[in-house]
């Protein structure tokens, strides 16, 4: 995807081939997470993939809203889980947060059917 090109949620932000982001400033040099680095671009902070760059949503807003999200029942995370019915009677959900550009994994979390991102 060409540099500044819009996209649904956001723009890609430029990347080299040495992997610098060549439109924006990284806040954090070690990233938030391993997945997740937060950049600023023309006076705006946002999170970002840290894999490809893709723009996410400013700080204020919750970046799994802006990935691709998996749903899972929780036994995908670990087929030695068995019946979760002996300790809980919710559904309970297994979520795996991608990026839209290059579909690296971002986040994963569990929780029960129904309830909001966490």
């Amino acid at each position: 995807m060409p540099v500044g090109e819009q996209t649904m949620s956001g723009f890609v932000c430029g990347i080299d081939t040495g992997g610098i982001f060549t439109d924006c400033v990284v806040l954090d040099p070690d990233g938030l997470t391993e997945y997740l680095d937060l950049l600023e671009r023309d006076g705006s902070v946002l999170f970002a993939c840290a894999r490809c760059g893709r723009l996410l949503c400013p700080p204020s807003e919750n970046y799994k809203g802006h990935a691709h999200r998996i749903e899972r029942p929780i036994q995908a995370a670990n087929p030695l889980i068995g019946d979760l019915k002996r300790f809980i009677d919710a559904e309970v959900l297994f979520h795996q947060f991608c990026c839209l550009a290059c579909s690296g994994l971002i986040e994963n979390d569990v929780c029960r059917a129904g309830y909001p991102l966490l």
